[in-house]
């Protein structure tokens, strides 16, 4: 009987001690959160004398997973009330009982309403080098299993203080599936991740599956990029796909084996639009890339050669070879009234920044029902003006 007794009193006490973890775990959530807020505040105001704020609900929990859920938070630039950064709502959660075996277990990774300005000063420093200071690397490797990540409606603000130009990527959304890591091999692996983000009216979408990585290199076995494009009253959209190399230590990117499809429509155009299949490939540094594009098109055969010398703002610099092209199939044809009243039919907005400098050479022409064999031209772009000249070939009829 005592025995008996003993055991129901122990097991009312361990129930009472786990209601008494659970009412503790409640109540610091709840309480605990605020006095988390002012500490968080204090040391980075301390640290990197930037001001974090919280202006919505912080929420803390501890069983069965640790995380918080967070409202609107902001953080300032360096000795300054600017804001730098923020967003609009956060959520991590991460088991508890595999951290005791060091290994961190993320359920759930989400991130809304993400707002970034970088600003690089006339100096060449950057408003975030404060922020990137190396730490040191932790004693005992540490293995990551996130079921996903999620980053939803961000923008991001560069501006260079020294050319005054500034670029702003908005709706940017971002997603994975299940991505695993280890702190002390340095490798990780993502079973499939995917963008998309609008940047001065371009749309693009990428999606990488089967990615592996390293610290210094990272392999996706296959990569979809979409863009749907517009300057003017000309309207591009394509589907790349390609498998993806890059060594993170040489800063260089790779698109191997690339083939897809590009629409580009434009309202001049005798069958608004033209369809060209692509194959190709290319390769990029951080402020460099080169590559060769070729593509066939009804009697048409064309290859392209290409190197970027400057991203922002854009310098390019080509050598297109087309063996055959008759452009009269393809553009409508206009009175003469309506060409002497429209000396300018493109709209040439786009080329205001940017820097081209490339030569088309054809070995058949057919325009307006001339014909030319060997035709050699320079196109060159720079301050807001196009000019195509050197035209150089030999007359059919």
């Amino acid at each position: 009987m005592a025995a008996k007794v003993l055991k129901l009193a122990g097991i009312v006490v361990a129930v009472l001690g786990v209601l008494g973890i659970a009412l503790g775990a409640f109540l610091s959530s709840r309480y605990f959160a605020a006095s988390v807020e002012t500490l968080l505040a204090k040391a980075m105001q301390e640290a990197k004398q930037r001001t974090l704020k919280f202006d919505g609900a912080l929420e803390i929990s501890f069983w069965p997973n640790a995380g918080f859920t967070a409202g609107r938070v902001s953080l300032s630039e360096r000795g300054s009330t600017q804001e730098f950064a923020s967003f609009d709502a956060a959520r991590v959660s991460v088991a508890v009982l595999p951290l005791f075996a060091r290994q961190v277990v993320v359920e759930d990774l989400t991130l809304n309403g993400l707002k970034v300005g970088i600003v690089k000063h006339a100096d060449g420093s950057l408003n975030i080098d404060d922020l990137l200071v190396s730490q040191k690397p932790a004693g005992t490797p540490l293995q990551f299993d996130i079921a996903a990540v999620k980053l939803g409606g961000a923008t991001l603000t560069w501006h260079d203080e020294k050319s005054g130009g500034t670029t702003t990527v908005s709706g940017l959304d971002f997603a994975t599936g299940r991505v695993q890591a280890d702190t002390g091999s340095k490798a990780f692996r993502v079973d499939n991740l995917a963008f998309a983000a609008t940047a001065d009216g371009i749309r693009t979408r990428v999606a990488l599956g089967g990615v592996d990585g390293s610290a210094t290199a990272l392999k996706a076995a296959s990569l979809a990029f979409d863009i749907d494009a517009k300057a003017g009253t000309t309207a591009v959209r394509g589907t790349l796909n390609a498998a993806l190399a890059a060594d993170f230590a040489q800063g260089t990117l790779a698109l191997e084996n690339l083939s897809g499809d590009v629409d580009i429509a434009h309202p001049h155009l005798a069958t608004k639009h033209i369809t060209l299949p692509l194959r190709g490939d290319l390769r990029a540094g951080l402020a460099t890339a080169a590559g060769h594009l070729s593509t066939q098109f009804d009697e048409s055969k064309a290859v392209l050669q290409f190197k970027v010398a400057r991203f922002a703002p854009l310098a390019l610099h080509f050598d297109l070879a087309i063996d055959r092209l008759d452009v009269d199939r393809y553009l409508l044809p206009q009175p003469a009234a309506a060409r002497a009243e429209n000396t300018n039919p493109f709209d040439l907005s786009a080329f205001k920044d940017l820097e081209l400098d490339g030569t088309v050479r054809i070995g058949s022409l057919q325009v307006a029902n001339l014909k030319a064999s060997n035709v050699k031209l320079q196109i060159k772009a720079a301050n807001g003006k196009l000019d195509v000249g050197g035209l150089d070939g030999r007359d059919g009829n």
